[in-house]
């Protein structure tokens, strides 16, 4: 085959790799690339669960626009497909391409066609996915009655967290529905990044994380605390708040325990 003759390769970029339970780090820099624009790609299977028609994160369905390009460089071993292209552009500033698949044409080890994805607004595609805002609750029991139980009230501890809320099926109203007199459950799955009383400052989501002899993330989310969606924080069109529904978590999931997001089961009450 031919190869690219290396004077089209005229642009300068830098590898990061993004280990599944690390922030990103540097993998190489300074590798003279050719980059091309390519009209369409094959999309992975579809993830119905994230109401995406293609696999998280890559692409995020119709929340996002994507444009695909060829990136052509010398060979390199060690690249993964879990690793972003950074280029500085004189015109347009840094680029972001998150690559898809690393072809090398001939597997003689000469050079290394790379199909990646760029988001037009340069936004990570995960956190594109994120529609939504969420109040973190805490529930105070600090007073109670007779009983030792006390009507819940709430502590506000985070607001404003992007999210994504996946509706599920509710459980029916029973036969008094008509005199107002019961009410129904639905259960909903609310997506989000892994969420810390005490973040890291580096931006890491693993827990007990170090950074400048201190200890980060040693406060997560549990089931103690619920959620309020939409935040308090949200309004509408008129700038009018809007009343938010109570979320009682049920299950935290840690896909892969890849510190990468959670993916919430809530109940919720509606009269």
């Amino acid at each position: 085959m031919a190869y690219t003759d290396p004077g089209q390769r005229n642009k300068l970029i830098d590898i990061y790799d993004r280990p599944p339970n690390a922030a990103p780090v540097l993998f190489l820099s300074g590798i003279y690339a050719k980059i091309t624009g390519v009209s369409s790609t094959t999309p992975s299977q579809s993830s119905t669960e994230l109401n995406q028609n293609i696999t998280w994160p890559r692409l995020v369905g119709q929340d996002m626009a994507v444009i695909t390009h060829d990136v052509n460089i010398g060979y390199i071993s060690g690249l993964k497909s879990r690793m972003f292209i950074v280029y500085d552009d004189p015109d347009a500033g840094q680029r972001r391409f998150d690559i898809d698949r690393i072809v090398d044409p001939d597997e003689q080890k000469v050079e290394l066609h790379i199909l990646a994805l760029e988001r037009i607004d340069g936004a990570d595609p995960f956190d594109a996915m994120l529609t939504s805002r969420l109040d973190i609750l805490e529930r105070d029991t600090s007073l109670g009655d007779e009983l030792g139980m006390s009507d819940p009230t709430f502590n506000t501890i985070a607001t404003g967290i992007p999210c994504r809320v996946s509706q599920g099926k509710g459980v029916q109203k029973g036969n008094e529905v008509r005199s107002k007199s019961t009410v129904a459950l639905t259960y909903r799955e609310v997506f989000m990044r892994p969420w810390f009383r005490d973040p890291a400052p580096n931006g890491s989501f693993v827990p007990f994380t170090v950074v400048s002899g201190i200890t980060y993330n040693t406060l997560p989310l549990s089931h103690n605390h619920w959620f309020l969606i939409p935040s308090a924080t949200s309004v509408n069109a008129n700038n009018e708040s809007i009343p938010g529904e109570q979320y009682d978590i049920l299950e935290i999931a840690n896909p892969g325990l890849a510190y990468q997001y959670l993916a919430v089961t809530c109940e919720v009450v509606l009269p």
